[in-house]
């Protein structure tokens, strides 16, 4: 049985956000992994191996070593790439709920999200984040939304920031520590991102309930 586009659409809005605390989850749980797995701590076994007929003190290699070596760089290629997933996933959350939450506003009636995939199936984001407040300033959820979306560009500008820095062909000092601020700052996004994007489903929600009584 087909859906009302106004469930569709919810339910579109509500896969984006599914998908974001997946990619939360996993991400955490990779740095978790990461963090544990500190070379620092370990013991590495004193025994070498070597190969037939070659000089056990020239050829020989430690085998517990060079699994740690291999195994923490594992982890953390992990990490990086459940980060990086994390970071999208919640960002397309974010662009999609307020996406559709534009398109109810101007009268509009989409069965799903549009454009927020790339042609090799990846989450995209698809630019600027609008500023909407027609229809949702009296919602008593206005003030969380709010704070939560100028706290995600805060930490967007943060990381666009620290990226300019760092492109540069010569970075000062100032400009370093500047960069190790902001950098630091942006961290915070993929955080901020799910947090608005939880809040704008409930938004959309709202708007929707606004709609279908206004018909």
């Amino acid at each position: 049985m087909t859906l009302p586009w106004h469930k569709s659409l919810t339910a579109s809005v509500h896969a984006l956000g599914a998908a974001a605390n997946e990619a939360r989850l996993a991400a955490r749980a990779a740095r978790t992994t990461l963090d544990l797995y500190s070379l620092d701590r370990l013991n590495p076994a004193e025994g070498r191996v070597t190969q037939p007929g070659v000089v056990y003190n020239t050829m020989s290699f430690h085998p517990h070593t060079k699994a740690l070596y291999r195994i923490a760089g594992l982890h953390r290629t992990t990490a990086d790439l459940l980060h990086s997933l994390y970071v999208t996933t919640t960002r397309a959350y974010a662009d999609g709920a307020i996406w559709a939450i534009g398109q109810v506003l101007d009268g509009k009636e989409p069965e799903a999200v549009h454009g927020l995939r790339t042609d090799n199936g990846q989450f995209a984001v698809v630019g600027p984040l609008p500023f909407i407040d027609a229809g949702l300033n009296r919602w008593p959820g206005w003030p969380e939304l709010n704070a939560a979306r100028a706290a995600m560009l805060s930490c967007q500008a943060a990381s666009d920031m620290a990226e300019d820095i760092a492109a540069a062909d010569h970075v000062t000092e100032r400009e370093a520590g500047e960069m190790f601020d902001a950098g630091r700052h942006a961290e915070g996004l993929p955080d901020a991102a799910y947090t608005f994007g939880t809040h704008a489903e409930q938004a959309l929600r709202h708007v929707l309930r606004a709609a279908r009584h206004a018909a």
